[in-house]
């Protein structure tokens, strides 16, 4: 019987080379794919520089569009940016070249194999520079922000209940012409708010709106209906030749609005309307901190804000007008000092608190007459041992009352070139506001202020020029 075999397949030559040469395949994808990872992290890299600068030029470019001069920190753009990496670029060229002389054994450069990528290190300043060109560009072609007419209302609460509705004007984010970032009413003396980042359209850190208190066109007044008048708060800015003998006090009004702060406590934003509210606080604003006893204004309230931007119009851009001149009055070198009269010189002090006990000394003059005070409150005070007191009881203190009182004397011994000191001294509580007002004139006008709480040390006495009480004083308000 033939005994029959069947074939090995190792004893095939075409399928063993086949085999072999499988695996050799498979081996050399491999060892390919490791000789290009030096090659895949150089591209990984510059593609990770590249995008950074994109974002970076397309952010400094619609910051620039943006317009945000308002911004304190106006140091951003790309201005301030390309000037700062065109120095550093060199510094880093001249490092490169000055390292590449001091290197002691230059290395012969190898011949690079056939689709090896050699690194260059000027490459990373090329990825950068191009990323961040094409984000400018991109940023540019995009579009700056658009302007849209909308209506804002402002809604005062309880105790005031008063509202008021005025046009306003939206602006949008740049590239983005339905989104509004800020809006601002066209009235002067009206807020502006802040609804989102005015360059990104992301809502701010915190998520809620603000009003903006740095405009400077919200400082002119406004009446308001419903808001009940009051004796304002004047922040004073001395002004003038004292030696001239005609003074000038410039006094900015500080309206009801700008008299308080503002904090965010929520808001809603849909497409181009929404509402915001913020808790009005007088004590949040200590630059313009007043005391007025019997005061109208309330020393908190709810603000509501509501506004809507017609996205499918646009606001027709009106050239800009120059400002008004302030009505400052020049003083002539050639005008001769008025003279003191011989039985002194007429002067009011007001005192106001909300502490317990205000005393207020005289120094570098002397007090010839005082008149008896005008008391507003349940307080007591005199003029005692040459200090002007003003005192009332502890518990009403501490609930916040205040009282002031007016007195009117008569100051001798002074000249335009003396300095009068003012030592002042509080209790343990409240608020307190010393003011002086020169006589000279139809009526009074305050020329020194001094404003403070219990916390503040006594220490060197407040000054207040005798150049300002001596002679006429003006009153010009700032615009």
């Amino acid at each position: 019987m033939a005994s029959s075999s069947r074939p090995v397949a190792k004893d095939v030559p075409g399928v063993r080379r086949m085999a072999t040469s499988d695996r050799h395949g498979e081996r050399g994808w491999f060892e390919g794919a490791i000789e290009r990872l030096p090659q895949l992290a150089v591209v990984a890299v510059l593609g990770v520089v590249a995008i950074w600068a994109y974002q970076v030029g397309a952010g400094d470019f619609r910051y620039q569009l943006a317009d945000l001069k308002e911004d304190p920190l106006y140091f951003r753009g790309p201005g301030p940016r390309i000037a700062s990496w065109i120095v550093f670029s060199l510094l880093i060229w001249g490092a490169v070249v000055v390292a590449g002389r001091f290197r002691r054994r230059p290395r012969p450069e190898a011949t690079p194999t056939r689709g090896e990528l050699r690194w260059r290190w000027w490459w990373l300043l090329a990825a950068a520079w191009a990323g961040y060109a094409a984000g400018g560009a991109i940023a540019v072609a995009e579009g700056g922000p658009v302007l849209r007419p909308g209506t804002l209302r402002l809604e005062i609460g309880a105790p005031l209940a008063a509202s008021l509705e005025t046009s306003a004007t939206c602006k949008t984010v740049p590239g983005k012409p339905a989104v509004v970032a800020s809006i601002v009413a066209d009235e002067d003396g009206l807020p502006s708010l802040q609804v989102l980042d005015g360059v990104t359209g992301r809502p701010r850190g915190d998520g809620l709106a603000f009003i903006d208190l740095a405009w400077t066109g919200w400082k002119q007044s406004i009446a308001i209906p419903g808001i009940p008048d009051r004796p304002p708060i004047y922040e004073l800015i001395p002004a003038g030749n004292p030696a001239s003998g005609d003074l000038l006090v410039e006094a900015e009004a500080v309206p009801f609005l700008r008299a308080y702060g503002y904090q965010p406590v929520d808001n809603e934003v849909s497409g181009g309307s929404g509402t915001a509210h913020f808790q009005a606080l007088r004590g949040r604003v200590s630059r313009y901190r007043d005391l007025i006893a019997d005061d109208p204004w309330p020393d908190s309230y709810e603000l509501t804000v509501r506004w809507t931007c017609d996205l499918r119009a646009t606001v027709p851009v009106v050239a800009p007008t120059p400002p008004p001149t302030p009505p400052f009055v020049a003083l002539g070198s050639s005008q001769t000092p008025t003279p003191v009269p011989p039985s002194g010189v007429p002067v009011t002090v007001q005192l106001t608190s909300s502490s317990e006990l205000l005393t207020v000394g005289v120094e570098g003059a002397t007090v010839a007459s005082v008149e008896k005070p005008v008391v507003t409150g349940d307080a007591s005070a005199g003029y005692v041992d040459g200090t002007f007191r003003l005192e009332q009881a502890l518990d009403v203190a501490k609930a916040g009352r205040v009282v002031n009182a007016t007195f009117r004397l008569v100051l001798r011994d002074v000249t335009s070139g003396t300095v009068i000191l003012l030592p002042i001294a509080h209790g343990t509580v409240g608020l307190f506001a010393v003011t002086v007002y020169n006589d000279l004139g139809a009526e009074p006008v305050p020329v020194c202020v001094r404003t403070g709480d219990w916390r503040d040390q006594p220490g060197r006495p407040d000054e207040c020029r005798a150049a300002w009480l001596v002679g006429p004083v003006r009153w010009v308000a700032v615009p």
